[in-house]
């Protein structure tokens, strides 16, 4: 069809015909064409495809259904979901930078309304899996179905309900995410949720291909946060209890003190908890906001113990928190990371503990604070109860140092009748030749400031091997002359010199590096003795230094430390081997 044809159809679209030749070409008088239409093309977007999501990250999130399939979740606390959307330009022009995308919401086939932070029933709620006004992507697992044309990316909304300032271009297709929350207070089961968006306010000043709906199951679930107990780092079972339990504590701060804070939470409404349920230990500071305890959090945070393992079970412990009714469902430890215990189903009527891995932020907290802590359940405020409000109070000591002052190498034996191996403050050498080495060191420890330690405080045994980090000593022996956890002697034959003040009865190691609960008085002095077992898979020339550490990294002071060094002797080849070409 050539453009003047076109001129005897109803209507013609300038936009079409620009640029080829000047549309007065085209005009000249003839009754003909009296009729003609001039059409431009025009901005139109349409809400064409949708997803739900459980919380996750923008492209990495999990479905809750397939595209376009509406959904019928059962809501045990305040759930977070994600709703995306796939907006395609079907007229031909594209839209204003300023343009607005707004979600709104409709229950019970009502009227519709803003999702907004604070809108009845549905609001936007911050994921810490997302970041508002972040661009999303065209994710290629789990996504929407591409529409015509050029993907233009979208945005991410989890602050106000709006896509803000954003232009879809001509015949091209985004999408947005928008992060939203579901409060179970205010529904009852069979409530329906319908979704629309709207363009820069509109009524909805665009095309809705689809309405996404919600068919909401509310469940009787009651998590109940009813018993808690503070201990000091250790393992799950190991650390050892600091107070009796749901007994707040006034707690004396030497140092970035890590602590083991175990809830015990009961279900009371008599349903089963989903097996996606998450549960967020948050901390207020001075009666102030909450906020959630992560690995990067201010006053408190996640601590990475060695002792506790990432995710693992925990077990109904003999010496922690009295058992509620119901059965005991195991819980999990959690030391590292953002999100909390994650996918964890409390079924009804049951009770679990769940052990936390913290440590104090001795720079940012001073005298006098109160740590108070709560759980929460799938990102509410806080979603589920808190019979029990775990509380610390600080007392932030400024003064107190304890010193790494003289050690000595011993042979296996008993903490008072081990035979030297050298004399005090002197290096060694150990022989693995023949297989693994018993090894003891004895370390003298020191307050210098003139202030007391805390009850609580941590020492455990470290080592940098050819001067790598310090990390962890892993080759304790356990089959040695010592008693686990027994109290040193000021050992008077073959010891070391005794330092100013007053000797304080320490402690023996041998079946971890550890030791919970010693305090180190104000001017006196202490010994600790652990046996180790240098294996022989080191190498000869490899040097192991020791130390002592207390509370963390920076909060021991280091006078001397001890060195080991390994002889190695490397068998002679045979000289037939040799001559066959044979080596080691």
């Amino acid at each position: 069809m050539t453009d003047k044809e076109r001129l005897l159809q109803s209507s013609f679209n300038v936009d079409q015909y620009r640029g080829r030749q000047a549309f007065n070409e085209l005009v000249w008088i003839d009754d003909r064409f009296s009729n003609v239409k001039m059409t431009h093309a025009t901005f139109s977007p349409a809400a064409a495809a949708f997803r739900f999501y459980n919380d996750g990250t923008e492209s990495g999130s999990t479905p809750i259904a397939a595209q376009d399939t509406n959904i019928t979740p059962t809501i045990t606390g305040n759930t977070i979901i994600q709703l995306r959307y796939r907006i395609d330009e079907t007229g031909g022009a594209s839209g204003a930078t300023t343009d607005d995308y707004g979600l709104e919401y409709s229950v019970n086939s009502g009227s519709f309304n803003p999702v907004t932070t604070s809108s009845n029933r549905v609001i936007c709620v911050d994921s810490a899996n997302l970041t508002d006004g972040n661009a999303t992507t065209n994710r290629g697992t789990n996504g929407i179905t591409d529409g015509s044309g050029t993907f233009v990316a979208g945005q991410i909304d989890e602050a106000n309900g709006i896509i803000d300032n954003h232009q879809l271009t001509a015949n091209n297709f985004t999408e947005h995410l928008f992060s939203i929350q579901l409060t179970k207070a205010d529904f009852t089961t069979g409530d329906t949720v319908d979704f629309r968006v709207t363009l820069n306010g509109g009524n909805p000043g665009m095309t809705n291909s689809v309405t996404p709906r919600i068919t909401v199951t509310v469940s009787n679930f009651v998590a109940d946060a009813v018993g808690f107990r503070f201990f000091t780092e250790g393992t799950e079972t190991g650390g050892g209890p600091m107070a009796a339990e749901n007994t707040n504590m006034s707690y004396r701060m030497t140092g970035g003190n890590p602590i083991i804070l175990r809830y015990q939470i009961r279900e009371t409404g008599g349903d089963n908890g989903l097996t996606t349920d998450d549960y967020q230990l948050q901390v207020s500071r001075n009666s102030g906001a909450w906020n959630d305890v992560t690995s990067s959090s201010l006053y408190i945070k996640l601590y990475s113990s060695s002792r506790l393992t990432n995710g693992a079970a925990t077990t109904n412990r003999s010496d922690g928190i009295t058992d509620p009714s119901g059965s005991f469902v195991a819980g999990k430890q959690l030391k590292t990371g953002t999100t909390g215990i994650v996918d964890f189903q409390l079924t009804a009527n049951n009770f679990t503990e769940h052990v936390f891995g913290i440590q104090l932020d001795y720079a940012n907290l001073t005298d006098g604070d109160t740590l108070d802590f709560r759980m929460t359940l799938n990102g509410g405020t806080p979603g589920m109860t808190n019979t029990v409000a775990p509380r610390l109070t600080i007392t932030k000591v400024t003064n107190h140092t304890s010193q790494q002052r003289r050690f000595r190498f011993y042979a296996d034996g008993t903490e008072s009748g081990s035979s030297p191996l050298a004399n005090e403050d002197t290096n060694i050498n150990v022989d693995v030749t023949s297989g693994d080495q018993q090894v003891h060191i004895r370390f003298m420890i020191r307050e210098l400031s003139g202030s007391d330690g805390a009850t609580h405080d941590f020492f455990y045994l470290i080592a940098s091997v050819n001067s790598g980090a310090y990390a962890d000593v892993t080759f304790m022996d356990p089959s040695s002359g010592l008693v686990d956890g027994a109290a040193t002697t000021n050992r008077a034959t073959d010891g070391i010199t005794d330092d100013t003040g007053t000797f304080l009865a320490g402690f023996q190691k041998e079946n971890d590096n550890f030791y919970n609960g010693w305090q180190l008085t104000a001017n006196n002095y202490t010994e600790h003795v652990f046996a180790l077992l240098i294996p022989q898979s080191f190498n000869n020339g490899d040097t192991i230094d020791l130390r002592l550490e207390r509370n963390g990294a920076g909060f021991m002071a280091y006078f001397i430390t001890p060195r080991i060094t390994i002889q190695k002797t490397i068998s002679a080849v045979p000289n037939a081997l040799m001559m066959m070409g044979h080596g080691l």
